[in-house]
């Protein structure tokens, strides 16, 4: 079996990656779980523009910006995840984000895990928190989420005290879906995706999907099984 790396950075800002602009494909709508295509796989969510809602005013200027990109097919298929989670006006508050992640992503791990195990975040940079699920009242890594609408399965990022920018970047195997997110402070001033409650036809963030880019081997034996079952089909229909 081909073992799959994947690498995943956690950056804050002016550290070792440049933060995206909030300027392209402002606001796009999506249905939870749907699949993030085209021009899609670069957005970004802002307060202003409806697509995060803000528990008050403290961050009626906040903005979430993502750019996914494939980086290599073949046996290796990669996808290039990037994100920027920017509160401008106030440098101090970020506290941490909540990245929404399909609720088969279960581990996460520092280093790579051995035969790909079923960990869907691998070479952790930052402190290890493992995907969990998470709600008002706590869950995770966490004892509170304030403002939290519903539940999440999520992967927490950890801002850094005195920023408000997050820079995240990792590479995956699986392709992005639209998916829920959540920020907080340290008081209790927080944003969401305006989807969160809707899970249709809204707003959501771009993440990894449940399923791993089959690898051109499997793709070409279920081709070779279809057209054998094909041929099967087409010989009985002869016959008769």
């Amino acid at each position: 079996m081909l073992t799959r790396t994947l690498a995943l950075v956690v950056v804050f800002a002016g550290i070792g990656s440049a933060s995206l602009t909030c300027d392209t494909n402002l606001n796009p709508l999506g249905s939870l779980a749907g699949a993030v295509l085209g021009a899609n796989m670069t957005g970004c969510l802002t307060v202003a523009g409806g697509g995060l809602v803000s528990t008050d005013s403290t961050w009626s200027d906040f903005t979430m910006a993502w750019q996914v990109t494939q980086i290599q097919n073949g046996p290796n298929s990669l996808f290039e995840y990037k994100y920027t989670f920017s509160d401008p006006a106030h440098a101090s508050d970020l506290l941490y984000v909540l990245l929404g992640l399909s609720n088969t992503c279960l581990f996460a791990t520092k280093t790579d895990p051995p035969n790909g195990g079923t960990f869907c975040v691998y070479n952790l940079s930052d402190t290890l928190y493992q995907p969990g699920s998470y709600n008002s009242a706590g869950g995770g890594n966490t004892t509170n989420n304030p403002g939290l609408p519903g539940s999440i399965w999520a992967l927490r990022l950890d801002g850094t005290p005195g920023s408000g920018t997050l820079d995240v970047t990792f590479d995956s195997v699986r392709r992005p879906v639209w998916q829920n997110v959540y920020a907080r402070d340290a008081d209790v001033s927080a944003v969401y995706n305006a989807g969160f409650l809707t899970g249709v036809n809204s707003y959501f963030i771009a993440a990894p999907d449940s399923n791993v880019v089959p690898e051109p081997n499997q793709v070409a034996a279920i081709l070779c099984l279809l057209g054998a079952a094909w041929f099967t089909l087409r010989r009985r229909q002869i016959k008769t």
